[in-house]
Order: structure tokens, then sequence, then C-alpha cells
């Protein structure tokens, strides 16, 4: 997804709230449509705060679809790329950030931190 005809769309595009997992699945539907003219990037930094939720229900159904292959990300934010580690070690994806120059990153996989437990007495 490297050149001049990479489409990026702004998340804002494609959902005006990312408050919800509902919400993450109807950027979905909204997506789905782009993705017949090819792959997109989808810029996360037009999003504010969004919780992982949001993103889970994207990528469920991009990978669902078969579609994931046709999506790289876009952010600058540590927050947001943290929250696709997570969700790509959840649901087993590998996910990619774009980069203006060279082929896009893979973000390495990581699962969420194990709960801690304290046992009382």
């Amino acid at each position: 997804m490297v050149g001049e005809n990479v489409r990026i769309i702004p998340l804002s595009r494609i959902s005006t709230s990312f408050a919800t997992r509902r919400r993450g699945s109807e950027a979905y539907d909204r997506l789905l449509p782009l993705l017949d003219d090819g792959p997109v990037v989808i810029d996360l930094d037009c999003a504010g705060a969004m919780p992982a939720a949001f993103l889970d229900a994207l990528i469920l159904r991009l990978v669902d679809s078969g579609h994931m292959g046709h999506v790289v990300f876009r952010t600058t934010n540590e927050r947001s790329k943290d929250k696709l580690r997570r969700v790509g070690g959840l649901r087993g994806v590998d996910l990619f950030l774009h980069r203006d120059v060279g082929d896009p990153e893979r973000l390495v996989p990581r699962l969420p931190d194990p709960l801690k437990v304290r046992h009382v007495t």
C-alpha cells in the first residue's frame, strides 16, 4: 500500500462517534463500499478518544469479511497504536501502520496485561 494512489480515509468519514462497539460495527458498514475501489488507509488521528471496543468491532468485521488485508491504519498517537496492538493480540491478526515512505510497519500484537487478583481472607 505504498505509492501515490493510496487513499487515506479519515475515521471521521465513516463514523461520527467512536464511543462504542456498535459504532465500530457501523463504521465497517460505511467503509465497505469504499473498499470496492481498492485498499485504504484509515487515519485514526482525527478521532480523539476512542475505546478499544470500537477498534475491536471494526477489525473483527474486517477479519470476518476477508477485507482486513485491504486496510492499513495511520496514527501518530501512542495510545491508539497500543490499542491496535492489543486488538491484534486478542484477535490473532497482524495489523499494519501506514508510513509515508516504505512498506507499512507491522504492529507487534500483544495481549492485555492479566488481571491482578488480590485474595481477601
